[in-house]
């Protein structure tokens, strides 16, 4: 199945048929997209060369934006609370972290700035019991700033962590962690509260990791990684037991992972630059799903429910996982 770039688009993953769109013109190289809620309706929030913007997922409308002030390319978005209002955060090439409030697309904070060089990755969090933003650069510094004052927040120092393309925050053993990738082929997990290292490094990935995610399997939290070999490895959040992987199929760099769900069962995503997403069952057994060529290069992924958005260097499309 081939989609057509430059177009929102919703497929049927077991049929082929187009169930929803042209959803929405975009023609722009989609760095990075996230899932969240505006009025209770699910929403896919996108950060392209300088704007971000948000799409209801089951219409395809633009809601919101585009919203202008990065200087340069948006890498990363996220979403968080701000006094109980939804807001977008998103970090940028210009080496800022900008806050955004999602009913409105008003300013909320920012621009921070604190990184010296790009931010790769944005999160929210909790520290101290006060929401926070996290934030993760190529200089290898990850900062913490208060959600509802911008002011920076204590937090505790990864100065060990390196250049960091990729950040998940989940939680182990009951305690939030930050689950950072980048240069090596190295998977680490950090304890957000005291900064220990916990888990790792994971190593063996081929070359650099640009994705990682956070999955169930049998009950279990798992990592997911995807790294510039093409290839996909699952590791067990607990004890850092290897349980997939290394997953091949890719020809081209994996620059996204996601976890979802079809037909009732959990499902890993990755997507590459050679231009395709496939699609894995995670249990009882492992085995490929589904394989689905594009026209463009995959660069990020998000999944909301059973529907899964790829943004690609010339748009966003969404393809039904059901």
């Amino acid at each position: 199945m081939v989609i057509s770039g430059g177009r929102v688009l919703v497929w049927d993953l077991q049929t082929g048929k187009l169930v929803l769109g042209p959803l929405a013109s975009y023609g722009d190289e989609v760095n990075t997209v996230t899932a969240g809620l505006r009025d209770d309706r699910a929403v896919i929030i996108s950060g392209d060369h300088s704007t971000v913007r948000a799409w209801d997922l089951q219409t395809g409308k633009l809601v919101l934006g585009p919203l202008a002030g990065h200087d340069g390319r948006v890498n990363s978005v996220a979403v968080g609370k701000q006094n109980g209002r939804p807001v977008i955060i998103s970090g940028g090439e210009d080496g800022t972290v900008r806050v955004w409030d999602l009913q409105t697309g008003e300013p909320a904070l920012g621009p921070l700035t604190g990184h010296n060089g790009p931010v790769r990755a944005v999160a929210a969090g909790v520290q101290a019991s006060r929401p926070v933003i996290i934030s993760s650069g190529s200089d290898g510094k990850v900062r913490f700033w208060d959600l509802e004052t911008g002011e920076p927040a204590r937090g505790p120092d990864f100065s060990d962590i390196g250049s960091n393309y990729a950040m998940a925050v989940a939680a182990r053993d009951g305690r939030p962690v930050i689950i950072s990738s980048g240069y090596g082929g190295k998977v680490t997990v950090w304890d957000l509260q005291t900064g220990e290292k916990v888990l790792g490094p994971l190593a063996g990935h081929r070359g650099l990791i640009d994705a990682v995610a956070v999955a169930a399997r049998d009950g279990r939290p798992v990592i997911i990684v995807g790294c510039s070999a093409g290839e996909v490895t699952v590791w067990d959040l607990q004890t850092g037991e290897k349980v997939l992987g290394p997953l091949a199929g890719h020809r081209g760099r994996v620059r996204a992972v996601a976890a979802g769900g079809r037909d009732g069962r959990p499902v890993i995503i990755s997507g590459a630059g050679d231009r395709t997403v496939q699609v894995w069952g995670l249990e009882p057994e492992f085995h490929v799903i589904s394989r689905i060529e594009f026209q463009d290069r995959i660069l990020t992924m998000a999944c909301a429910g059973n529907r899964l958005v790829v943004g690609t260097t010339t748009g966003l499309l969404g393809v039904d996982l059901l």
